[in-house]
């Protein structure tokens, strides 16, 4: 894929290059039954033993004792894994949860912004979401930091939740503060003087701050200007109380575009970095966004040491050790 320096225009033309297509695999005909148990069978056993196993278990037993005896391996995977395994997931499905509602309330915003209150278009400097008490909120400010355009959402945001507010006022400590924070993230994104970044065509980066009583930080995710699904290219900078970047890692190796012809029951990527051997909150949140669009129901995620699998309609999320002796 053909990489453009940092204008976020999004009028260029998307290639997908072929080195990255043998990275998706997609299983449109067969049962979701038998490809996720397939997945975690190959995991523990290699794969020739997993096609013996599942044949044997397909042959010998009805489709209910079947189903219960995948279920059963749901339920162990799920809690017999060790505390520090289980922190990691449970921290992971909770930040992607998070991520999801605010990048979704920025959808929603924005198309409430263009559908309802166009006039205010030209006057944005920028924008955010963020959570306060049971409400989630979209702030639009202009270029003196005014915040011309509030939209409050309840629950999982949705443009028909969405309640404008379209009084000019002082942003809020708490939003002055996330207002420094991505400005300081958007100009490092943009100088990117280390080269740290990567840009793709037809893609434009979206910024989500986050400030916690344990750190401050903001996740770069990169959204593609058409119907497709983009996994990686994405980053997560940690700042400190003066929004100076302390650390900065990349979650991806690269960007894996996923089209709309390319639907099924399960998608496939790989981690190589060693530092991300599981799937990503960022990865959980671009899914559940577009989870609707695409009518994609489960990802999967393999690393050298573990295989990652998320279930959208179910919100559950597991995390099984791969034994790399038996491949």
């Amino acid at each position: 894929m053909k990489e453009k320096s940092p204008h976020f225009d999004g009028k260029d033309a998307l290639r997908v290059p072929q080195r990255l297509k043998h990275r998706l695999v997609f299983q449109p005909k067969a049962s979701r039954l038998k490809f996720f148990a397939f997945l975690y069978l190959y995991c523990q056993a290699g794969v020739t033993q997993a096609n013996l196993i599942l044949t044997m278990f397909q042959s010998v037993i009805k489709r209910k004792a079947f189903l219960l005896f995948i279920g059963l391996i749901w339920s162990l995977i799920t809690y017999s894994q060790d505390k520090d395994l289980q922190k990691s997931r449970i921290a992971i499905l909770e930040e992607g949860l998070l991520l999801y509602k605010l990048e979704k309330a920025s959808w929603h915003g924005t198309d409430i912004l263009v559908h309802d209150n166009s006039a205010l278009i030209n006057q944005i400097a920028g924008y955010l979401s963020y959570v306060e008490s049971d409400t989630t909120k979209t702030i639009f400010w202009n270029k003196t930091d005014q915040i011309i355009l509030t939209v409050s959402f309840d629950s999982i945001p949705n443009e028909k939740s969405g309640i404008a507010n379209t009084q000019v006022r002082i942003p809020t400590t708490k939003e002055t503060d996330l207002i420094a924070l991505r400005n300081a993230a958007f100009e490092k994104l943009s100088k990117n003087e280390d080269k740290f970044f990567t840009f793709y065509e037809r893609t434009n980066p979206n910024l989500i701050p986050l400030i916690t009583p344990k750190e401050r930080i903001v996740f770069i995710l990169t959204g593609s200007t058409e119907k497709q699904l983009c996994i990686g290219n994405d980053y997560k900078l940690w700042f400190n109380d003066k929004n100076k970047v302390t650390k900065k890692a990349q979650l991806h190796k690269s960007l894996i575009p996923i089209g709309a012809e390319d639907n099924s029951v399960g998608t496939y990527h790989s981690h190589i970095l060693a530092d991300q051997p599981f799937m990503t909150s960022t990865d959980i949140c671009t899914f559940l966004l577009y989870k609707d669009i695409l009518h994609m129901s489960k990802h999967t995620v393999v690393s050298d040491k573990y295989t990652s699998i998320f279930d959208t309609d179910r919100l559950t999320f597991i995390i099984i050790p791969r034994d790399n002796k038996q491949h």
